[in-house]
């Protein structure tokens, strides 16, 4: 048996705030679905947003990480991109 339990309430880590009734009040509140709702769409956009960011920043000519920048062209490079492709002669970040 945990502290909360023992004590009858349940108390907010955060400011403190007790609530009679222990454990199994809390567990019994119900879902804010809105809220859910809410928190779900973010974490799949943030997930597209990751993914789109993964994706803009790969080569797909030699299959590497972007992690050079040509100033010449204003644009993110791989190094064979650097070493072997048409911006050898650019000057680079």
């Amino acid at each position: 048996m945990n502290s909360t339990e023992e004590k009858g309430y349940f108390e907010c880590r955060i400011d403190g705030y007790k609530i009679e009734g222990g454990v199994e009040l809390i567990k019994n509140i119900p879902t804010n679905k809105a809220l859910t709702g809410l928190l779900n769409s973010k974490k799949r956009k943030s997930m597209e947003e990751d993914s789109e960011l993964q994706y803009n920043n790969f080569c797909v000519k030699h299959n590497k990480v972007k992690e050079i920048v040509c100033l010449t062209d204003k644009e993110w490079l791989c190094t064979e991109c650097v070493l072997f492709g048409i911006h050898q002669q650019h000057k680079y970040v």
